[in-house]
């Protein structure tokens, strides 16, 4: 019998003692020895399950013994681990978790190129790009070198280096650790506006491996010296911190043996005179790390800042930097430059890209560009209302404008010196004239968007309001109370603007789009609200006045899920970082910046992954106004990047060269801002007809060699004599065949084509209406020209005789070929040009499918 059977009669016979325990039984009840007292028959459930047990044979009693004591050990064990089990919870909430956590993501381990390690559970989820930035981070590192990561905004800068200090703070299971070494720690340092967000990312990322022990240095004085200790004391590896506090509180943080430092927005360190750049070149810590999406805002001497603290004098002093590089580099950069300028041009940029390569890591969108719609970025250049025009023209012709227009020029009394070194120094009430330029052009930037702006703002001083008000009643003259009454009519004639929008905004609704309206000034929003409320579009409101937090991402989200909501206005301070608005597909930048980096950055609300439908960015900018000079400079600026980082070999669109005295052309100087300039449509349009010109002469070349026609006759003729009639007519069937498949795979693109073009066509039909003489897409400006690397390539090889700068040849002094080496180059050119005569046809032969 097996124990489970005599178990289970065990069990029954308690159970029948417990239900005839009120039943005498003679097989249990016995009788004491003393013969004065009997046993109760009366017995309890206790006895009972005791005279039952003995019954039983002695074997089974110690086998039930054995099971009930190993239960009775399992029921102690599960309370100790349930015991442990809350205990670890409770220590979860009130400590920091471990270094080396469980990874809870079976992902390997990913292995870096020189030795680091990041969590599987992180590593898993980078993509290829994302994998070689943090190599080129870990591998400086390494190095104990800074560098930047440069990558284009919305690559993911931010988990590529979250994931980098990963590496170096040990946080992978496989990574050695050494109880030992040195405690390992991360500054960080942030706008103040991103902090919360980057909390948010790290324990995105790192909540799978346990997370960084991080602190807020933020705040009051006690907040910051407790964030102090736990660093010093070893309970936290990432400290996080802001810009202010790191510039106030530069010595405390100095004192801290930082294994490295990380800038998030480093080009806030542009500036070599600003007191927040001085503070982070004094730290102590030489392993520095810059993120930016853009490196040079403004010139090029800011970009040998930033790199000069990532990687102490990696390019010298500032004055051999402009004297091997940016002179060279802005000179050629010239359309009407010399050979010899633009050939000095490409190889200084050449070598310097090759220079900054080793600590510089810059990426653009196209890595991604499979995962992302298509994008128009157009420039709408809007004519001024009559209105608008009048008064644009009335305020240039003041009194103290045309002094500052004139400041550069010689003065009239013949002294030889300019009018702002003589007689035009000073206004007739004292002031000195350059102290009036920002505000001049500020007050022309408001004439250019609505003459609203010039009323004084009530939020202002009375002083800065009594100011403003004489200014308005000067400029505006008899208009200026029905421009402040401010209704309908008033608002779209007073604005060229406006009129453009109202002709849009109906396409747009058709067409069930979402639109974003950015602009900088929060009265132009006031307008713009108005405006739309005259019109009957629904609409919401995001700007710097609304709450961070919980307020703001409810208006976004709002904006995002409600189908009835066709319009977010956004002030571009507040909106242009960090959100995600990919419902809306429309984007308006109502007015330009002086950094094409601020208009960029909006437009990727937008134009982000996650983002379903193609995207339009119109970019309004007033024609002939200071912003038309705006665009100008920004474009310049886009420029000067793309070939200072990649060598590319960007058009040569102006005349100008920044910083040099004399040298404004239509771009640069004080004068060109204020004064109506040359337009964008003729500097383009003078460019282009270089180009073009170039194109005839080019085909003018070749029409004087064999043509195509000729050589496919050629192949033809070969073809013909190889093989039969048959042969080839079956050949034939079978690419028609191919080509008929073709068509058929082709005719939904083209479909989408062509509803895209006639999009367009209508597009362009309602701006022509509104008086637009001249509008482009951004791409069609800024990029490679064939023309310029041609140019290029043919410059160079006439002064250095090299075609192209390899990395190896780069680092050698070049000099002009001899006239004997020439001609030998020339021969051996002529051999190939033949082979690769030859080599054409028998390609053309093989693409013909019939060979």
């Amino acid at each position: 019998i097996s124990f489970a059977d005599r178990y289970k009669s065990l069990l029954n016979t308690q159970e029948d003692g417990i239900t005839n325990s009120t039943q005498p039984d003679s097989n249990i009840l016995t009788e004491s020895n003393d013969p004065h007292e009997k046993v109760d028959t009366n017995m309890s459930q206790h006895q009972n399950r005791t005279d039952s047990l003995c019954s039983i044979d002695e074997g089974y009693e110690t086998e039930v013994m054995e099971q009930c004591a190993i239960q009775k050990q399992i029921d102690k064990y599960s309370q100790t681990r349930a015991g442990i089990k809350r205990k670890r919870k409770r220590h979860a909430r009130n400590s920091p978790p471990k270094k080396h956590c469980l990874n809870t993501s079976h992902a390997k381990d990913l292995e870096l190129n020189d030795g680091g390690v990041v969590p599987g559970c992180l590593g898993s989820k980078l993509r290829s790009y994302q994998v070689e930035g943090v190599n080129f981070l870990y591998s400086l590192y390494v190095k104990k070198q800074g560098g930047i990561l440069a990558d284009d905004m919305g690559l993911g800068k931010t988990v590529q280096s979250i994931a980098f200090m990963s590496a170096i703070l040990e946080k992978a299971n496989s990574a050695k650790s050494d109880k030992k070494k040195k405690h390992r720690c991360v500054l960080v340092v942030t706008p103040a506006s991103v902090m919360t967000q980057w909390i948010n990312e790290m324990e995105r990322w790192t909540k799978p491996f346990g997370g960084f022990k991080v602190v807020q240095y933020h705040g009051d004085s006690y907040n910051r010296i407790q964030a102090r200790s736990k660093i010093v004391s070893k309970h936290a590896d990432v400290l996080l911190t802001s810009y202010e506090t790191f510039r106030k509180d530069q010595k405390t943080l100095n004192s801290v043996p930082w294994t490295a430092m990380l800038f998030d927005e480093v080009h806030r360190l542009k500036s070599p005179t600003s007191q927040t750049s001085k503070a982070a070149k004094m730290m102590a810590c030489t392993r520095r790390y810059g993120l930016t999406g853009t490196v040079m805002q403004n010139k090029l001497e800011e970009l040998w800042n930033l790199l000069d603290w990532a990687s102490p004098g990696i390019l010298g002093p500032i004055e051999q930097m402009r004297n091997q590089f940016i002179s060279p580099i802005q000179w050629g950069q010239r359309i009407d430059a010399t050979d010899v300028q633009i050939a000095i041009s490409r190889r200084a940029a050449l070598l310097l890209s090759q220079k900054l390569s080793t600590i510089v890591l810059r990426r653009d969108k196209t890595l991604i560009a499979h995962l992302l719609p298509e994008k128009i970025d157009r420039v709408v250049f809007c004519p001024l209302s009559d209105i608008q025009n009048e008064l644009y023209n009335r305020c240039l012709e003041l009194p103290d404008f045309k002094l500052m227009i004139q400041y550069s020029d010689p003065c009239k009394c013949g002294s030889g010196f300019k009018s702002g070194q003589c007689h035009g120094a000073w206004t007739e009430k004292g002031v000195e004239v350059r102290t009036l330029m920002l505000g001049a052009v500020a007050s022309l930037q408001k004439l250019a968007n609505h003459p609203f702006l010039l009323l004084p703002n009530p939020n202002h001083s009375e002083e800065k309001q009594a100011k403003d008000k004489a200014f308005a009643e000067m400029v505006l003259a008899d208009r200026y109370e029905d421009i402040a009454k401010q209704n309908m009519k008033e608002r779209l004639s007073c604005c060229g603007k406006l009129q453009i929008l109202a002709r849009l905004l109906p396409e747009w609704k058709q067409n069930e789009s979402k639109v974003l309206i950015f602009s900088k000034s929060t009265r132009m929003l006031d307008v713009l609200g108005t405006f739309l409320d005259d019109l009957g579009h629904s609409h919401l409101r995001y700007d710097g006045s609304i709450q961070v937090g919980a307020k703001r991402q409810r208006i976004i989200d709002q904006f995002s899920n409600d189908p009835s909501i066709f319009i977010l206005l956004l002030s571009t301070g507040a909106g242009a970082l960090g959100l995600n608005i990919t419902a809306a597909n429309t984007v308006v930048i109502f007015d330009p910046s002086w950094n094409a980096s601020v208009d960029l950055q909006a437009q990727d609300r937008a134009f982000r992954l996650g983002q379903k439908k193609d995207c339009r960015i119109y970019r309004l900018v007033s024609a002939g106004t200071v912003e038309e000079a705006q665009y100008q400079r920004q474009l310049y600026k886009q420029q000067m990047q793309s070939i200072t980082l990649e060598a590319k070999k960007e058009k040569r669109l102006f005349s100008g060269v920044q910083g040099v005295k004399g040298q404004e052309g239509e771009l640069f100087g004080m004068s060109n801002l204020l004064k109506q300039g040359q337009s964008t449509a003729s500097i383009i349009s003078r460019t282009q007809s270089l180009e073009e010109t170039w194109k005839k002469a080019k085909e003018n070349i070749t029409a004087t060699a064999s043509t195509n026609a000729e050589i496919q006759d050629e192949a033809k003729q070969l073809i013909f004599s190889k093989h039969s009639d048959e042969y080839i007519q079956g050949q034939m069937a079978e690419i028609d065949k191919k080509l008929n498949e073709d068509e058929k795979v082709l005719s939904a693109a083209e479909k989408a084509i062509a509803a895209k073009k006639k999009e367009e066509e209508r597009i362009a039909k309602l701006l022509e209406s509104g008086g637009v003489k001249y509008s482009h897409t951004n791409s069609d400006v800024i990029g490679e020209s064939e023309f310029e690397k041609e140019k290029s390539s043919g410059v160079v090889s006439d002064v250095y005789g090299e075609a192209t700068i390899s990395q190896e040849k780069s680092k050698k002094t070049y000099v002009p070929v001899s006239k004997e080496q020439k001609e030998k180059k020339d021969e051996e050119k002529k051999k190939q040009n033949a082979l690769q005569g030859s080599a054409r046809l028998q390609l053309l032969l093989s693409q013909s499918g019939l060979f």
